[in-house]
Formats: structure tokens, sequence, C-alpha cells
């Protein structure tokens, strides 16, 4: 009985498999950097892995772009009362990406300052 040896992967295979760890990479990093930035905006914060591309002259609603990604950091004075503000973040993963935000699509809440 005779063994044979194991077959080589040919170098087109070597090829898609690390084009596939690359992209698999990339994807977790994107999705790491998305739930970072999600989580800063939400308590107030500036955004580590985006980039603010817009401001808004409403109070100091801003937009950023990240790695597949968009957040929108809604903060609208509130003309009716004096030292609050509305507040909300809005995000989008790949899909639903605005790049001209005009009304926020997500509920703001009342906050005091």
């Amino acid at each position: 009985m005779k063994i044979s040896a194991p077959l080589s992967k040919s170098p087109r295979h070597k090829k898609i498999r690390k084009a596939i760890v690359i992209l698999l990479v990339l994807f977790l990093f994107s999705i790491s950097t998305f739930c970072i930035d999600k989580s800063l905006l939400e308590h107030d914060k500036t955004p580590f892995f985006s980039i603010r591309y817009t401001v808004m002259n409403d109070g100091g609603s801003a937009a950023y772009f990240g790695l597949g990604y968009q957040l929108i950091k809604w903060k609208q004075l509130e003309s009716n009362e004096i030292g609050g503000y509305q507040f909300g973040v809005e995000a989008h993963y790949l899909i639903g990406i605005n790049p001209f935000p005009l009304e926020p699509s997500v509920s703001l809440r009342h906050v005091h300052s």
C-alpha cells in the first residue's frame, strides 16, 4: 500500500484564500470601529475612527463617515426651552447612507443642560 503526499495547493487557490482572509479582517475591523464610534456618539463624545464631513447649523449636529458606515449625531437646540436640546444618534452600515442629512430619521430625546 502506497501513501501519497497531500496535494499541494495551486497558487490560484492560495491567492483566493488570502483575499478572503483580508476581506474578512477588513469586515471585522469595520464592524468593530462602527460599534465603538456609535457608542462614543451615544455618550456625546467625538468618534475616534470616523471623519466628520459636515456640521449642521442647528445647535451641534454633525455627520461622520467611517469604513463602510455613516453616523449622524443630532443635537438640535429647542427654541421653547432655555438650556435644553434634542439629542439622538442615527447609524447606517453599508445601506441607507445619506450624504446630505436634513432631518433625523430617528426619534430624539430631550436633554436638560
